[in-house]
């Protein structure tokens, strides 16, 4: 048997690629930020064991690929942060083997297990699905049928466990319409996260009619995550060992991310995945610069019309910014590609993240308060908020303590639709601060309010930025801006005219250009 043991492979096309391949083992390999990890084709008797396969994107960003690969075991890695964790296509390409996955975690993936519906045999046992957008998805669409799914710990799964033997007493069940349509049409991916998808979620739940079929079924699902040993060998290393000298040493940050406030790993090494980001001044979650934005060279354009036109600038941690300028100017446009709902040239960096490579990182650092808020008719405050709050994977514990801080709980059975335009938007604040994001985006915020609740908010939005919040915000209003902000970035025609240093009353009134 050959072997490939304690290497690093990071920035190629492909880390390890296998074909036509007999009896390798590949252990305790660290394979980052490839287009491929690794990718056995037409190769047989195959181990894949103790890995770290973390940050490799884009449309062939797989972890781990096997294409007619037979015999094979894929065990006690740690599979993070992928585009797609593992993608299988005729693995096994014999009736008589098997694919064997079995203690693997698979973490912060767009899609833990890609698989297309003829593949059978494979078999997963002992796996960790957590905070992965989709757990499993099936190439094209159909069913997954003659695969054996047992005794794996799902983060989204809903059951409990009466007899406390740390098995469900419920099966889990995948069974999330959207992405059953993603499966069969790939071009939705442009809409994910979208407040539009968390509302067909909640219909499907809702109406059984638009239930899907399951795709799998887990009919034993664990109650707790099972750990690679890889993870818990780093672990249980001395925290003053440097960081490179442990192998697979990232996957200690991300686990400490994932698993941190339930099992005090915090103390070991900082909760936040790679890249590592400058230290910092300020409040909670501050020290380790998770409320800064830094952009460089943003460009964006519609066609033919240039929204955004070569802009730089940066917010520091605990400070407020204005973007000021007329109708068209790109102060919206600006918010949009912070928040990753439009695709642009340049650099954005949130907390230190690239929002196009760590997705999910960057939006734990946002919470977004637009013009409106769009919430189900026949919601109530309570209701929504822990709609939301579901959506976010933030504890229902959370929701008193928002509502207490922002004045909301004599409303909280109030349907939303009922409430005025204030009462509205301090929902809306309220939606945007569950999880207790360092970093909030306001889209003209008090643009329907009258003076009186624009002034209650203002005052709201000025206590936030006391407690550290960094705020971005768009207005029209110089009350606003005089309020709130340190400084103000004059936009015109999608460029930076000018940069305005807010002291006092010192300023004279600003003028569209």
């Amino acid at each position: 048997m050959c072997s490939c043991i304690k290497n690093r492979f990071a920035g190629g096309r492909y880390g390890i690629h296998l074909m036509y391949a007999k009896e390798i083992r590949i252990e305790e390999n660290t394979l980052l930020q490839n287009f491929v990890g690794v990718y056995a084709m037409y190769s047989q008797g195959i181990t894949i064991q103790k890995n770290l396969l973390a940050g490799h994107r884009g449309p062939s960003g797989y972890g781990i690929g096997l294409k007619d690969t037979d015999d094979a075991l894929i065990s006690e890695n740690a599979i993070v942060g992928n585009s797609v964790g593992v993608f299988v296509d005729n693995s096994p390409s014999s009736s008589e083997t098997s694919v064997f996955f079995r203690k693997n975690l698979f973490a912060y993936n767009e899609t833990a297990v890609m698989m297309l519906p003829s593949v059978r045999g494979d078999v997963f046992t002992e796996n960790s699905f957590i905070e992965n957008f989709e757990q499993v998805g099936i190439a094209g669409g159909g069913q997954l049928e003659g695969n054996l799914w047992a005794k794996n710990f799902w983060g989204d799964y809903l059951g409990y466990d009466a007899d406390g033997d740390g098995v469900g007493d419920l099966p889990y069940k995948s069974e999330r319409l959207f992405e059953q349509l993603l499966d069969r049409h790939p071009q939705l991916r442009l809409f994910l996260y979208s407040p539009a998808i968390q509302a067909l979620e909640f219909a499907a739940r809702a109406v059984p009619l638009f239930q899907p079929q399951p795709k799998l079924t887990d009919p034993q699902p664990l109650m707790a995550p099972v750990l690679p040993a890889l993870a818990s060998a780093n672990l249980r290393t001395s925290n003053a060992m440097p960081l490179e000298a442990v192998t697979g040493g990232l996957i200690i940050i991300a686990l400490g991310a994932i698993f941190g406030f339930r099992w005090g790993f915090s103390r070991l090494l900082p909760l936040t995945p790679f890249p590592q980001r400058e230290e910092g001044k300020g409040g909670r979650g501050q020290e380790r610069g998770e409320g800064q934005i830094a952009v460089r060279n943003l460009t964006k354009r519609f066609g033919p019309v240039t929204a955004v036109d070569d802009l730089s600038f940066t917010v520091n941690a605990g400070e407020a910014v204005a973007l000021w300028g007329p109708n068209g100017a790109g102060k919206s446009t600006v918010l949009h590609c912070l928040l990753g709902l439009v695709r642009y040239d340049g650099t954005i960096e949130l907390g230190g993240y690239d929002p196009r490579r760590y997705g999910k990182e960057t939006r734990r650092l946002i919470g977004f308060v637009p013009q409106q808020i769009q919430i189900p008719d026949g919601f109530t405050v309570w209701e929504a908020l822990t709609f939301f709050a579901r959506l976010k994977r933030v504890s229902a514990d959370a929701i008193p303590k928002v509502m207490q801080r922002l004045g909301l709980e004599a409303d909280a059975h109030k349907r939303v639709n009922t409430l005025s335009g204030g009462m509205k938007q301090r929902v809306a604040l309220a939606v945007a601060l569950l999880g207790d994001p360092p970093i909030l985006l306001l889209d003209e915020p008090t643009a329907s309010l009258d003076a009186q609740t624009r002034q209650d908010f203002l005052r709201l939005l000025l206590e936030l930025k006391r407690s550290g919040k960094t705020l971005l915000f768009s207005s029209h209003r110089q009350d606003e801006i005089f309020a709130i902000a340190d400084r103000v970035l004059v936009l015109e025609q999608g460029r930076l005219a000018r940069i305005e240093q807010i002291e006092g009353s010192s300023l004279a009134p600003l003028r569209f250009l």
